[in-house]
Protein backbone atom coordinates (compact mmCIF):
# COMPACT_ATOMS: atom_id res chain seq x y z
CA UNK A 1 0.00 0.00 0.00
CA UNK A 2 1.23 3.49 -0.83
CA UNK A 3 0.08 6.24 1.52
CA UNK A 4 0.31 9.74 0.06
CA UNK A 5 -2.46 11.58 1.90
CA UNK A 6 -1.28 14.87 3.37
CA UNK A 7 -1.52 18.60 3.15
CA UNK A 8 1.07 21.25 2.43
CA UNK A 9 -0.99 24.17 3.72
CA UNK A 10 -2.58 23.62 7.12
CA UNK A 11 -6.31 24.02 7.55
CA UNK A 12 -8.62 23.60 10.52
CA UNK A 13 -10.04 20.38 11.98
CA UNK A 14 -9.79 17.48 9.53
CA UNK A 15 -7.46 19.56 7.33
CA UNK A 16 -4.89 20.19 10.08
CA UNK A 17 -1.33 18.91 9.81
CA UNK A 18 -2.02 16.53 12.67
CA UNK A 19 -5.09 15.09 10.98
CA UNK A 20 -3.80 14.95 7.39
CA UNK A 21 -0.05 14.32 7.84
CA UNK A 22 0.02 12.21 11.00
CA UNK A 23 -3.32 10.71 11.98
CA UNK A 24 -4.25 9.60 8.44
CA UNK A 25 -1.13 7.40 8.27
CA UNK A 26 -1.43 6.20 11.88
CA UNK A 27 -4.95 4.92 11.21
CA UNK A 28 -3.90 3.05 8.05
CA UNK A 29 -0.79 1.62 9.74
CA UNK A 30 -2.85 0.43 12.71
CA UNK A 31 -5.31 -1.31 10.36
CA UNK A 32 -2.44 -3.05 8.57
CA UNK A 33 -0.96 -4.06 11.94
CA UNK A 34 -4.33 -5.57 12.93
CA UNK A 35 -4.40 -7.46 9.60
CA UNK A 36 -0.92 -8.83 10.37
CA UNK A 37 -2.04 -9.92 13.84
CA UNK A 38 -4.96 -11.81 12.27
CA UNK A 39 -3.15 -13.38 9.31
CA UNK A 40 0.52 -13.44 10.35
CA UNK A 41 1.44 -11.87 6.98
CA UNK A 42 3.53 -8.70 7.11
CA UNK A 43 2.15 -5.85 5.07
CA UNK A 44 4.12 -3.44 2.84
CA UNK A 45 3.46 0.22 3.55
CA UNK A 46 5.12 2.98 1.56
CA UNK A 47 4.76 6.47 3.03
CA UNK A 48 5.27 9.68 1.08
CA UNK A 49 6.85 12.00 3.63
CA UNK A 50 9.20 14.96 3.04
CA UNK A 51 12.88 15.72 3.46
CA UNK A 52 12.33 19.31 4.63
CA UNK A 53 9.45 21.49 5.66
CA UNK A 54 8.32 24.39 3.50
CA UNK A 55 9.96 27.64 4.58
CA UNK A 56 8.54 28.85 7.91
CA UNK A 57 6.20 25.83 8.29
CA UNK A 58 8.11 23.44 10.61
CA UNK A 59 4.98 21.69 11.93
CA UNK A 60 4.48 20.21 8.44
CA UNK A 61 7.56 18.01 8.85
CA UNK A 62 7.07 17.40 12.58
CA UNK A 63 3.73 15.67 11.96
CA UNK A 64 5.11 13.62 9.06
CA UNK A 65 8.05 12.44 11.19
CA UNK A 66 5.69 11.51 14.03
CA UNK A 67 3.77 9.37 11.54
CA UNK A 68 7.02 7.77 10.34
CA UNK A 69 8.01 6.90 13.92
CA UNK A 70 4.64 5.25 14.55
CA UNK A 71 4.85 3.28 11.32
CA UNK A 72 8.35 2.04 12.16
CA UNK A 73 7.21 0.97 15.63
CA UNK A 74 4.76 -1.63 14.26
CA UNK A 75 6.09 -5.16 13.92
CA UNK A 76 3.60 -6.20 11.23
CA UNK A 77 4.78 -3.71 8.65
CA UNK A 78 7.55 -3.65 6.10
CA UNK A 79 7.68 0.11 5.94
CA UNK A 80 9.43 2.32 3.42
CA UNK A 81 9.58 6.10 3.68
CA UNK A 82 10.03 8.31 0.63
CA UNK A 83 11.42 11.72 1.64
CA UNK A 84 11.48 13.86 -1.48
CA UNK A 85 12.31 17.51 -1.69
CA UNK A 86 10.18 19.58 -4.03
CA UNK A 87 8.46 17.26 -6.54
CA UNK A 88 8.70 18.56 -10.12
CA UNK A 89 6.32 17.44 -12.86
CA UNK A 90 5.85 19.21 -16.17
CA UNK A 91 2.41 17.67 -16.75
CA UNK A 92 0.56 18.54 -13.54
CA UNK A 93 2.74 21.54 -12.59
CA UNK A 94 4.02 23.05 -15.86
CA UNK A 95 5.92 25.74 -13.96
CA UNK A 96 7.82 23.26 -11.78
CA UNK A 97 10.69 22.29 -14.15
CA UNK A 98 11.80 25.95 -14.14
CA UNK A 99 11.85 25.91 -10.34
CA UNK A 100 14.00 22.76 -10.16
CA UNK A 101 17.37 24.37 -11.07
CA UNK A 102 16.61 27.38 -8.87
CA UNK A 103 16.01 25.12 -5.86
CA UNK A 104 19.21 23.23 -6.64
CA UNK A 105 21.17 26.44 -6.81
CA UNK A 106 19.61 27.81 -3.60
CA UNK A 107 20.31 24.51 -1.82
CA UNK A 108 23.94 24.44 -3.02
CA UNK A 109 24.62 28.06 -2.09
CA UNK A 110 22.69 28.19 1.19
CA UNK A 111 23.67 24.85 2.75
CA UNK A 112 27.20 25.91 3.77
CA UNK A 113 25.91 29.23 5.11
CA UNK A 114 23.08 27.62 7.08
CA UNK A 115 25.50 25.01 8.46
CA UNK A 116 27.79 27.80 9.73
CA UNK A 117 24.84 29.43 11.47
CA UNK A 118 24.11 26.34 13.58
CA UNK A 119 24.50 27.16 17.24
CA UNK A 120 24.21 30.91 16.68
CA UNK A 121 21.36 33.18 17.75
CA UNK A 122 20.08 33.49 14.18
CA UNK A 123 19.93 29.70 13.69
CA UNK A 124 16.42 29.61 15.18
CA UNK A 125 15.32 31.65 12.14
CA UNK A 126 17.74 30.38 9.49
CA UNK A 127 16.81 26.71 10.01
CA UNK A 128 13.33 27.54 8.68
CA UNK A 129 14.83 28.65 5.36
CA UNK A 130 16.43 25.30 4.43
CA UNK A 131 15.24 23.64 1.24
CA UNK A 132 16.16 20.39 -0.45
CA UNK A 133 16.78 19.89 -4.13
CA UNK A 134 13.89 18.90 -6.39
CA UNK A 135 13.11 15.42 -7.66
CA UNK A 136 11.00 14.35 -10.64
CA UNK A 137 7.55 12.92 -9.97
CA UNK A 138 8.51 9.83 -12.01
CA UNK A 139 11.34 9.05 -9.56
CA UNK A 140 8.95 9.24 -6.61
CA UNK A 141 6.36 7.06 -8.39
CA UNK A 142 8.85 4.41 -9.54
CA UNK A 143 10.38 4.33 -6.04
CA UNK A 144 6.96 3.76 -4.50
CA UNK A 145 6.33 0.94 -6.96
CA UNK A 146 9.76 -0.59 -6.34
CA UNK A 147 9.28 -0.37 -2.56
CA UNK A 148 6.06 -2.31 -2.85
CA UNK A 149 7.57 -5.02 -5.07
CA UNK A 150 11.29 -5.27 -4.34
CA UNK A 151 12.63 -6.61 -1.05
CA UNK A 152 15.90 -4.71 -1.62
CA UNK A 153 14.03 -1.40 -1.50
CA UNK A 154 11.52 -2.22 1.24
CA UNK A 155 12.19 -1.08 4.80
CA UNK A 156 14.39 1.85 3.83
CA UNK A 157 14.19 5.61 3.90
CA UNK A 158 14.78 7.06 0.44
CA UNK A 159 15.81 10.64 -0.24
CA UNK A 160 16.01 12.34 -3.68
CA UNK A 161 19.32 10.76 -4.76
CA UNK A 162 18.19 7.35 -3.49
CA UNK A 163 14.93 7.59 -5.43
CA UNK A 164 16.76 8.55 -8.63
CA UNK A 165 19.04 5.49 -8.20
CA UNK A 166 16.15 3.12 -7.35
CA UNK A 167 14.23 4.40 -10.39
CA UNK A 168 17.14 3.78 -12.75
CA UNK A 169 17.70 0.25 -11.37
CA UNK A 170 13.99 -0.59 -11.32
CA UNK A 171 13.47 0.57 -14.92
CA UNK A 172 16.47 -1.54 -15.96
CA UNK A 173 15.05 -4.64 -14.30
CA UNK A 174 11.60 -4.02 -15.82
CA UNK A 175 13.21 -3.65 -19.27
CA UNK A 176 15.01 -6.99 -18.82
CA UNK A 177 11.76 -8.68 -17.73
CA UNK A 178 9.96 -7.25 -20.76
CA UNK A 179 12.71 -8.58 -23.07
CA UNK A 180 12.31 -12.06 -21.57
CA UNK A 181 8.55 -12.01 -22.07
CA UNK A 182 8.74 -10.82 -25.67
Amino acid sequence: MVHCVGTLIEGKGDLSYDSMNRRALVEVADQLQALYETTGVKQNLVYLSASKHPPLLPQYLVTKEQAEAHMHSLSGLRSTVLKPGFIADSTSKPWSPALKPLLSMYHTLSSPVLTRLEGTKVHCVSKHLEVDTAVELDSVAYSALAAGLDAEVTQRTLFNQDMDKVTKEFKGRMYNVAKLIM
